[in-house]
């Protein structure tokens, strides 16, 4: 069985490259997290989420890309559904590498957002992604990448307008090169300058 490697990165010891790569992701895009956190249980099931992050009040579990409708098991889903359940928080699943890829949101009142995984889908209201406000650079993760449906700041002038794609944010695309192009071999902590 192949088993993932451990790997540094900003003061953390992740337990593969994935989690090492969305923690790139979330520093090159200004989002503050905390690995593994703490962990929890309902007496009988456990769960140690991946990343919390404060600024969205969730918590957010990495998985690999499986090729399938859905990279959530039922287990997975199980502890997820547990989790937000008794801390009343979401629960975000991102699958595979950071990239233009949507994800799955598991909502506390049991509604699934995202791909055809165990569990009832909600249906129409699929693909996810992070977007970010081109006037006032509030980040999220909305439908369809609609920035406008972001927490914006105060003064942001297009809070009011609808559709705005904020998926192509320059800001975005550098956090998706980094985190992809990251190479971490020797406590190097580099990005491989191909991707730069």
């Amino acid at each position: 069985m192949l088993q993932a490697i451990e790997t540094v990165y900003n003061g953390y010891r992740f337990r593969s490259r994935l989690e090492a790569r969305w923690a790139v992701f979330f520093t090159c895009v200004d989002v503050e997290y905390v690995y593994e956190f703490e962990g929890y249980t309902d007496g009988n099931i456990k769960y140690l989420p991946d990343f919390y992050i404060a600024q969205f009040d969730a918590f957010f579990e990495i998985k690999p890309y499986t090729g399938k409708n859905s990279c959530v098991d039922d287990v997975s889903w199980e502890k997820a559904v547990m989790l937000s359940s008794l801390s009343n928080k979401l629960v975000y699943f991102l699958c595979g590498e950071p990239y233009f890829n949507g994800f799955d949101i598991l909502k506390y009142e049991g509604y699934i957002l995202g791909s055809q995984g165990p569990g009832v889908p909600f249906g129409s209201d699929n693909f996810y992604f992070w977007c970010i406000c081109p006037d006032c650079g509030a980040i999220g993760m909305q439908y369809n990448g609609w920035a406008d449906r972001n927490k914006h700041k105060d003064f942001c002038c297009i809070k009011d307008k609808t559709k705005i794609d904020g998926t192509l944010h320059p800001k975005l695309t550098h956090a998706y090169k980094t985190a992809l192009g990251m190479r971490f071999e020797h406590n190097g902590n580099v990005p491989n300058k191909a991707w730069t």
